[in-house]
């Protein structure tokens, strides 16, 4: 990473189930469970999915943004490739998973409020 970009949690840091379990462990939840869900995430296009890397990533579209021209242009094109095996009738269809994590307040929790 440029040494000009801020420092920031990892991208990926809730993306095992252990982590976000801990997370609500440690907000005090009971009986937490985390579950893993795939879904097929549909974009219009490459570059609907690119600008929307760009302009919703702050981080990551600083280290594009910040390269040159030829560097930026092979970023690109590597992406392009990425993402061809995935595209249907013009549009991307992207298979993905997310984690949903859930637990409950304690009883005693509970009667504080």
């Amino acid at each position: 990473m440029p040494a000009e970009l801020p420092p920031g949690p990892s991208f990926f840091r809730f993306s095992e189930k252990g982590a976000l379990a801990s997370l609500l462990q440690a907000a005090g939840l009971a009986d937490v469970d985390v579950t893993t869900h795939g879904l097929t995430h549909q974009v219009p296009s490459a570059d609907a999915l690119w600008d929307g890397v760009l302009s919703g990533s702050v981080r990551t579209s600083a280290l594009i943004t910040n390269q040159n021209r030829e560097v930026r242009q092979a970023i690109r094109a590597a992406f392009d490739r990425l993402v061809a095996p995935y595209e249907l009738d013009g549009r991307l269809e992207l298979p993905t998973s997310i984690l949903i994590g859930h637990g409950r307040l304690p009883a005693s929790r509970t009667m504080d409020r």
